[in-house]
């Protein structure tokens, strides 16, 4: 007959061992500091308003490539967090409306950077591929350059402007691992950069700055190596 010492010798052998698979197991998750380097495709959505209204532009803003490095760290239990700073060149508006039967175009250079702060959750197949979702927040830097309008026969410049945003960003991908350290990252994310803006000072004189959004789409191919 097992007496109540001996019950209790095995019970807290099986805890010690339950403990010590688990911690194993964290342990076998965490590969600690990877580096990232990323290029893809931005394809933004329309900034929204018109320039007539003095609330936007008409029509998407063109679409740009996306160039992203960054570091971060795998933690336990499929959770990796990294920080990316992000570069778009060519983002740029090409606005047509019609105001009073005379059209008017609004054409300008539009850059934008960010630096992400980004969470993730690694969904566990147990293969080489590696599906994730995750969220990301931080601050853009939209760099809008001078803005030519033509309405009509008449053209004006008017100066362009610095914009500091807060950013927000969710995404989705699979990894595939081609290695232990190495890992190719496809990924689709949707990207809020927030608000440009334009000066209001013309060759005219003064006009109502006119605002818009930063919202894009983007597909990005990478590569991550883990230490």
């Amino acid at each position: 007959m097992t007496t109540n010492a001996g019950r209790i010798t095995a019970i807290s052998a099986a805890l010690g061992a339950l403990l010590m698979a688990t911690a194993s197991a964290g342990a076998a998750e965490s590969q600690g500091v990877y580096v990232r380097a990323d290029l893809g495709g931005s394809f933004a959505r329309s900034p929204g308003g018109t320039v007539a209204d003095g609330n936007g532009f008409s029509g998407n803003l063109r679409s740009s490539a996306v160039f992203e490095i960054g570091a971060g760290y795998q933690l336990p239990y499929n959770l990796r967090v990294d920080l990316t700073a992000g570069y778009r060149p060519s983002l740029a508006i090409r606005s047509r409306e019609s105001i009073s039967g005379f059209d008017l175009q609004a054409d300008a250079g539009l850059k934008t950077w960010t630096v992400m702060a980004n969470a993730y959750y690694d969904i566990d197949t147990g293969t080489a591929f590696t599906p994730y979702v995750g969220a990301g927040a931080g601050v853009a830097f939209n760099r809008l350059n001078s803005i030519t309008y033509r309405f009509g026969a008449a053209e004006f410049q008017e100066n362009g402007k610095n914009t500091n945003r807060f950013a927000w960003s969710v995404t989705a991908g699979a990894a595939y691992a081609v290695t232990p350290a190495i890992k190719v990252d496809l990924g689709y994310r949707y990207l809020d950069a927030g608000r440009f803006e334009t000066s209001g000072v013309t060759t005219n004189g003064p006009v109502t700055p006119v605002k818009g959004d930063v919202r894009t789409h983007e597909i990005k191919l990478g590569l991550r190596y883990a230490f």
